[in-house]
């Protein structure tokens, strides 16, 4: 009897949304105004026409694009559901762009509201658009490969985390760097690229000429440039997904090279593979060029009993040999070890020179004071410590040992062989 009463109780769906009745809003990208309004832009999926085999591969068909203004980003999300004629539902919201200005005034009240609203997954990428708005990028963005708006998305947080040209970022984690003490964080930089920009007629990507394109690479002061928006490239969707905001207490501070970001990832311990040049001392103007790959995680030691406080920090990453110069015999033991000593010492510079340039802010977005943490006795103890003061004097020591363990599937270098006519 009670079962049945309960039953009987309890059954009922008054508050049953069906899925026919809701817009998906696949990703979104938030601007400010002039008068501190707030621009939300969302991309809302059209069933009919992804299912559509016609229309499976064309972003205009397959989604539409909207955009409210709000004094606040509730009340954007809240005008935003008068333009359809669907509520709008971010159950299925994958990625966040927030833009430029916002993240100079600071992400916590924005972080905050997508915090309270359960409709927004912990999970959700959330980048920083540099130099162009952050609506532009939903109007300009060309998938290359990916059929779908939905997959598209995914794929471009996997580029993110397999590359290391630059890191990923959920909301959880931004969470939690700004609810923990002393720590910092970094957020993937997405930007329009100039040069692509200009190939885009319409809808369609038209490659410059060769003729075109090497004038203006050989027109730029750094020909290779991995600083976000200024790649030298032709072709492929408009988006740059290279380099890193630097976030201090949830505002930006200044941005990383694609390069920087590769250093940082293994600063961080999530750094997985990649394939570097490193110049040659016995070859001038010729690379060593290697595949690197993680091998332990970066050990930290925090020496408090000293003033300045010293900073110790150790690693090592797999190499597999890509390219050495020609003419050097660098396929037996002590070739090997004078180009991983190459390598290792190149490396720990960088690193040493991202961290006091860090040290310079200061921030640390490496997670240097987790050591302090696991020392310290309370919580309001580590709260209290003076840890940006301490951090910015800091005397660091940085040793990333690279290990080649393989020499690719080729011995010795090629050779030119020398022949002299009449021999």
């Amino acid at each position: 009897m009670i079962l049945l009463i309960c039953a009987a109780v309890t059954g009922g769906c008054s508050d049953k949304s069906e899925l026919e009745q809701r817009a998906f809003v696949l990703d979104m990208a938030i601007d400010r105004g002039n008068q501190n309004e707030y621009i939300l832009t969302g991309r809302v999926g059209v069933p009919a026409a992804a299912s559509s085999k016609t229309h499976a591969g064309s972003p205009e068909e397959s989604s539409k694009v909207l955009t409210a203004v709000g004094r606040s980003v509730p009340e954007a999300l809240s005008l935003l559901n008068s333009q359809a004629e669907r509520r709008a539902s971010y159950v299925q919201c994958r990625s966040i762009l927030i833009s430029e200005a916002i993240a100079h005034d600071g992400l916590q009240t924005i972080i905050d509201t997508f915090n309270r609203y359960r409709e927004f997954r912990k999970t959700i990428a959330i980048s920083l658009i540099k130099g162009s708005p952050a609506r532009e990028m939903l109007l300009l963005d060309m998938p290359i490969l990916e059929m779908g708006i939905a997959r598209l998305v995914e794929s471009i947080a996997d580029v993110e985390r397999e590359s290391n040209f630059a890191p990923y970022a959920n909301l959880l984690q931004l969470s939690n760097a700004l609810a923990a003490s002393h720590r910092d964080s970094l957020i993937p930089v997405i930007s329009i690229n100039p040069q692509v920009l200009e190939e885009k007629k319409g809808t369609m990507l038209r490659p410059k000429p060769s003729v075109d394109f090497i004038e203006s690479v050989e027109s730029t002061p750094n020909i290779v440039n991995t600083q976000p928006g200024e790649m030298n490239r032709s072709g492929g969707t408009p988006a740059d997904l290279i380099g890193a905001g630097v976030l201090v207490q949830g505002k930006l501070a200044v941005y990383l090279s694609g390069e920087e970001s590769r250093i940082a990832s293994i600063l961080r311990n999530t750094y997985q593979t990649g394939i570097w040049k490193f110049p040659d001392s016995r070859a001038p103007g010729k690379y060593v060029s290697v595949v690197l790959m993680h091998s332990t995680p970066m050990q930290i030691k925090v020496d408090t009993s000293v003033q300045p406080i010293r900073i110790q920090m150790a690693s090592e990453v797999e190499g597999v040999l890509m390219e050495v110069p020609a003419y050097l015999n660098t396929i037996n033991e002590a070739g090997l070890q004078e180009m991983e000593a190459l390598i290792s010492q190149s490396l720990s510079q960088q690193a040493l020179q991202l961290i006091e340039r860090m040290q310079s802010i200061p921030a640390d977005p490496f997670d240097l004071v987790r050591p302090l943490q696991w020392r310290t006795w309370t919580l309001s103890a580590f709260e209290r410590l003076p840890w940006r003061e301490m951090f910015q004097t800091a005397e660091v020591n940085v040793t990333i040992h690279a290990h080649l363990r393989r020499i690719g599937t080729h011995g010795e270098p090629v050779a030119p062989t020398v022949t002299f006519w009449g021999e």
